[in-house]
């Protein structure tokens, strides 16, 4: 899934600086996913405006008494 995810993030990205960006406004794209794989890390080292994310889930529970 690297191609396709880095490639729909570049069109975000390109259609983002040309339809709302202002001239002077730089636009940057993030991918935020459970686990970044190394292909992807690979694929967008060399684009200086995409940052890389992983997030971490947890739920907790707390009962309460009726």
């Amino acid at each position: 899934m690297t191609g396709p995810t880095v490639g729909q993030l570049l069109r975000y990205m390109a259609w983002v600086e040309k339809n709302l960006a202002d001239p002077d406004q730089t636009v940057k794209g993030m991918i935020i996913a459970r686990s970044i794989s190394q292909d992807l890390r690979l694929a967008t080292s060399r684009i200086k405006d995409v940052e890389l994310y992983e997030y971490e889930l947890s739920i907790s529970l707390k009962q309460i008494s009726g």
